[in-house]
């Protein structure tokens, strides 16, 4: 998204702006530039979305670059995420040669901390 949409989008004052960003699906990944330029053109709340690790969702929240993370894969290989990342757990692979399979393999069958 070109930084003057962004701009745009906080003057008439949006509820929030989603980024899904392009490394999720092999593109280059966003830069801190982009990251900073971004939060001085848009003042609003900020979630970010993409290839997010906890690491690189923790930096970029203690930075201020983004309100909030969404995690799409990543949720869906570790049904109990918010646990996870709280206590520091490991986390499950996600498997992707059975996403979009036609069936719940792959969606409903990765396991949940015991406890």
């Amino acid at each position: 998204m070109g930084l003057h949409i962004a701009g745009e989008l906080d003057r008439r004052e949006l509820g929030y702006l989603h980024l899904c960003e392009p490394d999720w699906v092999g593109g280059p990944e966003l830069d801190d530039d982009f990251r900073i330029k971004l939060r001085e053109a848009f003042d609003g709340v900020i979630i970010a979305a993409g290839n997010y690790t906890p690491d690189k969702s923790a930096r970029v929240l203690r930075a201020g670059w983004a309100d909030a993370i969404a995690f799409g894969r990543l949720f869906i290989a570790n049904p109990d995420l918010p646990r996870r990342l709280a206590d520091g757990s490991p986390l499950n692979e996600l498997r992707l040669e059975v996403i979009s399979g036609g069936d719940a393999t792959g969606y409903t069958d990765y396991p949940s901390l015991t406890g």
